[in-house]
């Protein structure tokens, strides 16, 4: 339960931080976009760690008669969060890359 908690907590101030840089986003390139829907990913991200977590728990008790067909999409679904994690840091860096451009060239 403890980690559970923690967890919740890690991914609660990673959902803090898209928020503060969506709105340094907005400041950068004049626009206004909601920064509240920046914490929706952080959400998405946390559940999916959930699951996998869960999955990979009860995987290691049951046996599955058709392990050949979980494993193909446990990959696939593998590596589309890791895809969707990558972007979130890449958009992330590529944002405060581009507010720490401008306050230099000011």
């Amino acid at each position: 339960m403890a980690s559970f908690i923690a967890r919740a907590i890690l991914w609660f101030i990673f959902g803090f931080f898209l928020f503060y840089t969506t709105e340094e986003f907005n400041r950068l390139f004049a626009l206004s976009t909601n920064p509240y829907f920046a914490i929706i990913p952080a959400v998405l991200v946390y559940g999916f760690q959930e699951f996998m977590l869960k999955k990979w728990k009860t995987k290691g008790d049951v046996v599955s008669t058709n392990a050949a067909v979980e494993s193909k999409f446990g990959k696939i679904f593998f590596i589309l969060a890791w895809i969707l994690i990558a972007s979130l840091f890449l958009c992330i860096i590529i944002v405060w890359a581009g507010v720490i451009y401008k306050e230099i060239t000011r």
